[in-house]
């Protein structure tokens, strides 16, 4: 069943936003197996404790499925993100984007 989330964005100052974009959420993966499945670290700290958590749980739950890495440090400006970003949804089925702390 394709459900459609919709969600308000308010402005923190109190005025509202003056250009809103609907984005629909990315359908449920049924199964695992032969996925690409990336992991995005954005290197706040912590991530380096959790992530071999997570890969080790992803593995047990679906041998047959690869993993990819990225690090995109919180930090980095919003146009230096973007194409790393489109670079993720170009070659991966699923994402696990992680804050560390």
């Amino acid at each position: 069943m394709k459900t459609q989330e919709i969600l308000t964005v308010l402005n923190p100052r109190g005025t509202w936003a003056k250009t809103t974009t609907t984005i629909n959420p990315a359908p449920k993966l049924l199964s695992l197996r032969g996925k690409t499945i990336g992991i995005l670290n954005n290197t706040k700290r912590g991530g380096e404790v959790l992530i071999p958590h997570i890969e080790r749980t992803l593995h047990n739950l679906e041998p047959d499925m690869i993993l990819r890495h990225w690090r995109i440090p919180l930090a980095l400006p919003e146009e230096q993100k973007l194409p790393v970003l489109q670079e993720i949804a170009a070659e991966c089925d699923g994402v696990f984007a992680l804050l560390g702390d």
